[in-house]
C-alpha cells in the first residue's frame, strides 16, 4: 500500500468531491443567539451560512450498531474539504440540502485535518 503525500491525498479528496458532488448550504448560529423577540413573541436563530459543495452519504447499520446510541436510521454523513469552508461547524449548526435541514449530531476532523465529517439528523 502506498502513502499518498500531502499533494496527491488533496487531490483525491477534491475528485472525490467533484465526482459525486452535492451542493448544501452550512448554518452556524451566530454568536448570542437564539433571541427572542418581546414585542412579536417570536424566537429566531440568527445564522451565518454558506453554500458548499460535498458528499453525502446515510449511517450504515454497521455505524448505527457502533455508535453506542449516538447514530440511528436515517442519519446522514457529510463530508467538506475542510479549505472549502470559512465558517466553522459545530453541534450547533445545521445543513439544508434541498428542502430538508439536518442537525449536526456529531461534528468531527478526519485524522489529516483536511476534511469535515459532520453527521445529521432531519428535523
Amino acid at each position: 500500500m502506498a502513502i499518498l503525500t500531502d499533494t496527491e491525498y488533496d487531490e483525491d479528496l477534491l475528485m472525490a468531491v467533484e465526482d459525486s458532488p452535492s451542493t448544501f448550504v452550512l448554518h452556524m448560529p451566530e454568536v448570542g443567539s437564539p433571541s427572542f423577540n418581546v414585542s412579536t413573541g417570536v424566537a429566531s436563530t440568527p445564522s451565518d451560512s454558506e453554500e458548499v459543495i460535498g458528499l453525502i452519504e446515510e449511517i450504515t447499520s454497521k455505524e448505527v450498531e457502533q455508535g453506542h446510541g449516538i447514530f440511528a436510521y436515517g442519519d446522514r454523513l457529510f463530508f467538506i474539504r475542510v479549505a472549502d469552508l470559512t465558517l466553522v461547524p459545530t453541534t450547533r449548526g445545521w445543513i439544508v440540502y434541498g428542502s430538508i435541514t439536518y442537525r449536526f449530531i456529531h461534528v468531527e476532523k478526519d485524522p489529516s485535518e483536511r476534511l469535515w465529517i459532520l453527521v445529521g439528523r432531519e428535523v
